[in-house]
């Protein structure tokens, strides 16, 4: 059963040191980027199956 404790505990401090160092700090309005920045790229698939990226549309909208 101790064992079993130790484990646990392990298993707790893993999963908060894991999203503490995955936290991003928005500002008071829930932005993480801020005015002015760029945006970062990303990617997505639309449904029709084609893959676009954030960049493809710069300068266009």
């Amino acid at each position: 059963m101790k064992q079993f404790k130790v484990w646990v505990f392990c298993l707790f401090a893993l999963c908060s040191v894991a999203v503490m160092a995955q936290e991003v700090t928005a500002d008071d309005t829930g932005y993480i980027v801020k005015v002015g920045q760029m945006a970062p790229d990303f990617t997505m698939k639309l449904t029709d199956g084609k893959t676009v990226k954030l960049s493809d549309f710069r300068g266009r909208l």
